[in-house]
């Protein structure tokens, strides 16, 4: 079978922990559903065919998910497993020593993107991967997705683009780490300012360049390990960093294009998952189990084979799964991985 022109690397080595209860250390989010046919991960892969078939999506995730894997994706091109979570420069590094490993080409194109992301509109999203693999390939550049922000999210990092390269590829100015709300509306203001999506189109020798110019040993320290099979040897000497940091925010060949009207949504935490479901303001969601609302608005619920009565509540998270509820208030479900350190250490 001939080398695939263009791969696709899913990461996914979240623990997903703000998604405690449901989510857990031996099943974190991006291998549930959240009440739909398929999970996040399996979502993913979908999206991406038939821009990239599964024979060649690659899934970098912690060696403990090698049974979930199999089980939800017995056709895709591999499995990369890490002996431990070291972020995605790691994964990014390990992943592409293999590729290089296993004879692919440098000019290959990669799309390397999170496995728990949710994208409403797949055509659209591929036209716009399209559009980034040309510009890879042509330019040698590192390109990423920049989502047009719709309100001043302060949970999300910023890309301040500059002057364009063309209509709708945008050279980047600078990566701006999670801002205040001040500042997250002055970006929302100005049509220069985009979410960091996360999502990232190069080709194999643009990253290996990259990685050989900000990161050299320990990329150099991949190499060597995965030429001699002692990954799990010095992965715990590897730092543990995002390529955002190790990468992005130094190279000078960074390229954004625009993605709007996606429908896209980080699903970091029952909130996102809410603001996702909602169809109304102030709309009770219910995810599963039955609920009665009563002067009680903004809440989701998720209690299987349970009945639940809200009354004169606001804006709550309460999920059961096992033995085990968390009730929290939307506003505060980032401090949710706090409790699951206690509850699913």
């Amino acid at each position: 079978m001939a080398v695939p022109k263009t791969v696709a690397l899913v990461m996914a080595g979240g623990s997903g922990t703000r998604f405690w209860p449901l989510s857990r250390k031996a099943l974190p989010k991006q291998y549930i559903a959240f009440g739909r046919e398929r999970s996040l991960i399996q979502q993913t892969v979908d999206r991406l065919a038939p821009l990239v078939p599964a024979q060649a999506v690659f899934v970098c995730a912690h060696e403990s998910h090698a049974p979930i894997l199999r089980d939800q994706l017995p056709n895709i091109g591999d499995r990369f497993l890490e002996p431990q979570g070291r972020n995605t420069t790691a994964c990014l590094m390990f992943s592409l020593a293999l590729l290089e490993k296993r004879g692919f080409s440098p000019n290959t194109r990669m799309i390397a993107l999170p496995a728990d992301h949710y994208i409403e509109d797949a055509e659209q999203f591929r036209r716009l991967l399209v559009l980034a693999l040309d510009s890879a390939s042509s330019s040698g550049a590192l390109v990423t997705l920049g989502i047009v922000p719709s309100r001043p999210h302060t949970g999300y990092g910023y890309i301040e683009a500059g002057e364009g390269r063309s209509g709708a590829v945008l050279a980047v100015k600078r990566f701006v780490e999670k801002p205040s709300l001040a500042t997250a509306t002055e970006f929302l203001n100005s049509s220069q300012f985009f979410w960091n999506s996360g999502i990232f189109i190069w080709t194999l020798n643009s990253l290996a360049t990259a990685f050989e110019a900000h990161s050299p040993k320990d990329w150099q320290r991949i190499q060597t390990a995965v030429a001699k099979n002692t990954v799990p040897q010095v992965y715990d000497e590897v730092a543990s960093v995002p390529i955002d940091v190790s990468v992005m925010e130094k190279a000078k060949n960074v390229l954004v294009i625009p993605a709007d009207n996606i429908g896209w949504t980080d699903l970091g935490s029952w909130n996102a998952l809410y603001e996702m479901e909602a169809t109304a303001r102030g709309m009770n969601v219910t995810l599963a189990g039955r609920t009665k609302a009563v002067q009680s608005e903004g809440c989701l619920v998720r209690t299987p084979g349970k009945k639940v009565a809200l009354v004169g509540v606001k804006d709550l998270v309460i999920v059961e799964e096992g033995d085990t509820i968390l009730i929290a208030h939307r506003d505060f479900d980032q401090l949710v991985r706090e409790a699951s350190k206690e509850f699913d250490p």
